[in-house]
Order: C-alpha cells, then structure tokens, then sequence
C-alpha cells in the first residue's frame, strides 16, 4: 500500500535531472566488473560517499535503461525507512495503528515525495534506513541479557560506519538516536550505544572536516556561511505548508499572505504538540533543527537535505498521539493535510518533469544523428530553462550517443538550434510552437 499511494512516483518514464543522466553514462558498460568503482579509503574526496556511488552504479547498470525499474527501486527503499519509522513509533508505546499512519503520513510529506521521486537521492535513503535500524537497536537494549544488548551496541556503531559511507549528513545520527531514550529501561546501555556511535562521528570528523568544508571553486550549492542558517531554518520549516512548490529554494521569496499561512501551520502544529506537555513541541523543534544542523550553513536548500528531519518530524507527533485531545489531533490533521496535498503536488510534478526528459532525450538523439555540428537548446518557455539546464549538465552520453561535446543550453531562444516544448519535445528553432503557458 505504501508503494501504491506513491505510484504516480513509480510510473515515470523519464528522471528529474543530470545526476541519474551521468551516473547511466559511467554504468553505461558490458559488464558490471567494467563498472568504474569508486574507491572506498580516499577520504579525499570532497563527496566521500563510497557505498552510495557503488551500488548507485550497480543499480544504474541494472535498471537505468528501464526508468520504472529505478522508480521501484527507490520507492521501495523508501516504504522499508516508512515501514521502519513505524516500528520506532510502536517501541514509544504508541499503537499499531499509530504506527501504520506515521509509515503512511511519512511517504506523504513533500520532503519524502521529493526524495522518493528523484533517484539520485539514494544517499539519503540509506542513511535513514541506516537511522531507523540504530534507533531499533536502542530501543531494544531492554537489559534481559547483558550479552544481547552489547552486540546492539555495537551493531549500531556499524550501522553509524555505513551511514558515514553514504553521505555526510549522517554526522548528525548520533542526535536522532537520542530519541530513544524516551522512557527506556536501560538507558546507561543505551546512552553507551550512542556515545560510541558519536565517537565514531567524532574520529570521521576529525578526518575529513578540512575537505567536507572546504568550499568547491565555483562556490555553488556547497557554498557555506554561519550566516545561511537562520534562512535555511526558516525555508525547511515553512515550505511543506507552501504548496504547490516543487522547489525549498524560492519559499521565502513568496508572497507574504503564503509564508503568513505556512507559518501558522507550524505555528498550530506546535501548539497541538503541547497539549501533550510543553516538553512534544521542544522535542520537535531541536530534534528537527539537530537533523538540519549539517545543511543549514550551505547556500542553497534542497528537499532530499530535509529528508532526515522529516522522520523526525513525522515520528514525535506520533509518539505524541496518544496524549492529544480531539482538538489537537483535529488541528493535527489539518495541517497534515495541508502538507499532504503538498507531497501530490510534488509526485505528480516529478512525474510530468520525468516526462519532459524521457521525451527530451529521444527527440535529441534523433536530431543529433541529421544535425552537423553543435547544438544549441532553449525552452519555448524560460520558465522552463532549468529543466534544459539541468537535463544537459554533465551529462557525456545518452545510450551510447555523446552529449557532452555537442549540446549546451542555448543563452537565448535566438541562439538556439533547437527549442524545447512544455511536454519536453524538440523543434527546430524556425519551426518552434507559440510560448505554451507554465504547468
């Protein structure tokens, strides 16, 4: 059922940008022992992420060709971390069915339709499922065999290592561990858990925080200042309650009635929490602005960035259910719901975008073979200029057909060869449609 209310996710027959694109090139081999594999002990690297680039190529190599095969691939990963947050909740004493709900509630939110939707998200991904395996262990240090619960422990400083092989936001695991402190019987065996597995996030820190802050030459999304934080927060905590954006990115440059109403969105949502006790909301707020922590100095916001905190988020107001009112629970759902027609918005917008691409690159094939020389590419609309940008960046091949040294965004519609339509076809530049209007 959770693979069902995300399937407008799994029924797209294109990718949302130039990430899938290039990683298809590099898998694009005969076999899998050609594959280019990344290697694990260059800490180096300014992405170290060894287990993700791997079995991204291993899952590019199987099923890129075959776009509803990823889909699947990933929402499933996705529904498992649902299904997994379910179980966490049940370990706080919340009901079965408060725990199917989070699952349900979780797959609904606009920063998981984002993540489940765009496969180059797979980082993401496997550090939460990395997360929600090591809250469990905590969880279940019950203290009915001294033995038991140091294998957990030291299972969950494994789990800590595999997610510092995903991506560099699993620095912040140690603090959603925390979460499972809540009322539990031995907490010296499982505050000794988490200290281990902080201690780990403190020796991968010492090793590798020079290169993870060292700001890439051409700035970008990477770009850091202790400055960005208060805005990052603030479009992190606003945007699910903005819909229909696809985007973090442009919520605070949105009318101020938009912002007023989400806003007051969070605003409910936290004073629905206290009725439980003035301890749910603060719970909240630090647990999801903890989870945030490693994105907030970057220049630009991304939904998959927000992806850990929504499990958070999702998961103290389910553990918090059982404590609510009929008022609070009502004003809960309100604004749930509101996130919720936000998170379809985004499926079916990630859809249409997939859409775009599929129809994109098989017309450009088609046209690279009769068209001498390099080309040039614009959108009919400019409010679709980043679709072409983001299609193109990077990108060397498509099925075996080179890109990368003949095609480049156009600067302007006139300079362009080709022009790109809504629904992602290309005419030629003097056989182009009238502006269609934005979807």
């Amino acid at each position: 059922m959770l693979v069902l209310v995300q399937w407008p996710l799994v029924l797209n027959p294109g990718y949302f940008s130039h990430d899938e694109l290039e990683w298809w090139a590099r898998a694009d081999v005969a076999a899998w022992t050609q594959l280019p594999w990344v290697p694990w002990i260059d800490l180096s690297a300014f992405q170290y992420r060894p287990l993700t680039f791997n079995l991204w190529l291993m899952l590019a190599w199987c099923y890129a060709s075959t776009p509803y095969a990823m889909h699947l691939a990933v929402v499933g990963i996705g529904s498992a971390n649902a299904l997994l947050l379910g179980r966490c909740v049940e370990a706080t004493g919340a009901s079965h069915r408060s725990g199917i709900v989070a699952a349900f509630v979780f797959v609904l939110t606009p920063y998981a339709a984002y993540t489940h939707g765009w496969t180059a998200t797979l980082a993401d991904l496997l550090v939460v499922a990395a997360a929600l395996l090591s809250l469990q262990l905590v969880q279940r240090m019950n203290g009915t065999s001294a033995r038991l619960d140091t294998l957990r422990g030291a299972l969950v400083v494994a789990l800590t290592g595999v997610a510092l092989l995903s991506k560099e936001s699993a620095v912040a695991l140690p603090a959603f561990l925390l979460l499972g402190l809540w009322r539990h019987p031995r907490r010296s065996r499982a505050l000794a858990a988490i200290a281990l597995s902080a201690a780990l996030v403190a020796i991968y820190l010492a090793l590798r925080l020079h290169v993870v802050l060292a700001t890439p030459h051409d700035g970008g999304a990477y770009a850091w200042s202790i400055g960005n934080i208060p805005r990052r927060l603030f479009e992190y905590l606003l945007f699910p309650f903005t819909p229909p954006l696809l985007e973090v990115g442009p919520t605070l440059h949105k009318g101020a009635g938009r912002l007023i109403a989400a806003a007051t969105c969070v605003a409910v949502l936290l004073a629905a929490l206290a009725r439980a006790g003035w301890r749910w909301p603060l719970a909240w707020l630090a647990q999801v602005s903890a989870l945030l922590t490693p994105v907030l100095i970057l220049g630009q916001s991304y939904g998959q960035y927000a992806y850990f905190a929504s499990v958070a988020a999702v998961g103290v107001v389910a553990a918090a259910w059982r404590r609510l009112h009929s008022p609070a629970r009502a004003a809960i759902g309100i604004v749930a719901a509101v996130a919720i027609a936000h998170a379809v918005a985004i499926q079916w917008r990630m859809r249409e975008v997939g859409v775009a691409q599929d129809h994109f690159y098989a017309d450009l094939v088609v046209r690279l073979a009769v068209t001498p020389g390099a080309v040039a590419v614009a959108s009919a609309d400019p409010a679709d200029r980043w679709m072409v940008e983001r299609f193109l960046s990077g990108v060397t091949s498509y099925r075996g057909v080179p890109i990368g040294a003949r095609v480049r965004p156009a600067d302007a519609v006139g300079d362009a060869r080709l022009i790109m339509q809504a629904d992602g076809h290309l005419l030629a530049a003097e056989k182009q449609a009238a502006p269609v209007p934005p979807i």
